[in-house]
């Protein structure tokens, strides 16, 4: 009877560790088998990680790109906003001692060809005692290198080209625009529009000044 009991103690022991090897191996199967990933599985998802980078990347440079012209435009309209502001309000000559009478504020687009670059800068013209006029250069901004801008009158083409420099000069609360290659004030009917425009994107704003001194976007 005592060998019997020994017996069964021996297939019991047996028994219970084969039981626990068993619970082992299937506890760390299961944790291998759902820790992971499938090739399959990591497949699809680089599929997918491709596709939305390959739709968003094109749109994020083109809202990059769109981004510059409305910033491009929103700054020049403030320049010309400001120069008409400090006309109307006789901002007085302080960076001359010789030129104290303000003789009006004007805003200038540039552009130079080497390399090409668009931009505009913001001047006082100053006088002195003998109504010797100077001009005083407030600020100077130039464009991104791939936004440029043109001018057209009244919808039509000014006898400005692009390569002259366009001033639109505001003096007593009215209006004067001139360029370098014409003689004398260019008339205005009804309005100049400057029309800001990315090269690469091809979007563009239209900055609109009215002869009776609205600015703003078209």
């Amino acid at each position: 009877m005592p060998n019997v009991r020994i017996k069964e103690l021996e297939l019991s022991m047996k028994e219970r560790k084969l039981r626990g090897r068993n619970f082992l191996n299937s506890f760390f199967f299961n944790l291998y088998s759902h820790a992971g990933f499938t090739l399959i599985e990591i497949l699809i998802a680089i599929s997918i990680i491709a596709i939305v980078t390959f739709i968003s990347v094109p749109n994020l440079r083109r809202f990059n790109q769109d981004q510059e012209v409305d910033n491009a435009a929103g700054e020049l309209i403030n320049s010309l906003r400001l120069a008409q502001a400090n006309d109307m309000s006789g901002v007085k000559c302080v960076k001359s001692p010789s030129y104290v009478n303000p003789n009006g504020w004007s805003v200038q687009l540039t552009f130079s060809s080497s390399p090409p670059t668009y931009g505009y800068k913001i001047t006082q013209d100053c006088l002195n005692s003998v109504g010797v006029n100077n001009q005083l250069i407030f600020s100077n901004k130039n464009f991104p290198s791939n936004v440029t801008f043109s001018v057209s009158k009244d919808d039509i083409s000014t006898s400005c080209s692009t390569v002259d420099n366009v001033n639109f000069k505001f003096l007593n609360g009215g209006l004067t625009v001139t360029c370098t290659g014409v003689s004398g004030a260019v008339p205005i009917n009804s309005y100049f529009d400057i029309t800001v425009t990315n090269t690469i994107s091809g979007n563009s704003k239209k900055v609109r000044i009215d002869k009776g001194g609205s600015i703003g976007l078209r």
